[in-house]
């Protein structure tokens, strides 16, 4: 009796690429023999390996991959998050808090869903927190209606959304911290 032995191809290392609005740096590497297989995985890699910024540690970014070209693997941004235990860490101080999750349209027809939290030092009243929470989500949907969605997610890892809706909510009570939660496609 003859037994034919299966040929096994040949693995091969495949660079992945962080986004274009990462710089389209080397994000990482997969041992594969072929990489079509790749095509729609999603995974998270942490903002401080690809920024190269230990302060950035706490952050993820979700990176999904679109496509194969000459041995290169091209990722697109599909979303962002803070690690559960550093939102813990901050809100550990703070004496009220709120969380709003909303559905946001972008300027390329995407709905993002944005996940923040609001930290108060002091206790407040629940009509000021109810202000607060509105103009909140006025301020983030006047800045998300003219930003693309990837240009949300970097002001977002910048801090420039947090320092803005910071700035407009001092006025109503002052705010401990801005914390934006998660960014993820609908």
């Amino acid at each position: 009796m003859v037994v034919e032995k299966k040929l096994k191809k040949k693995k091969k290392w495949f660079p992945i690429l962080a986004p274009k609005e990462f710089g389209e740096t080397k994000a990482g590497e997969t041992f594969l023999e072929e990489p079509g297989v790749l095509k729609g995985r999603k995974f998270p890699l942490s903002l401080m390996n690809l920024t190269e910024n230990v302060k950035k540690q706490n952050m993820e970014v979700i990176l999904e991959i679109s496509e194969i070209k000459d041995n290169k693997v091209y990722t697109t941004l599909e979303g962002y998050r803070i690690l559960p235990t550093h939102v813990r860490r901050m809100t550990r101080k703070v004496q009220a808090k709120f969380v709003e999750s909303s559905v946001f349209k972008t300027k390329d027809g995407l709905n993002a869903r944005i996940q923040f939290y609001i930290l108060i030092r002091n206790e407040a009243p629940r009509s000021a927190l109810t202000a607060l929470r509105k103009k909140a989500l006025e301020v983030i949907s006047e800045f998300v209606k003219d930003k693309n969605y990837g240009e949300i997610i970097m002001e977002i890892i910048e801090g420039s959304l947090q320092k803005k809706v910071r700035e407009e909510t001092k006025k109503i009570l002052p705010i401990a911290a801005c914390i934006f939660n998660e960014v993820c496609k609908e």
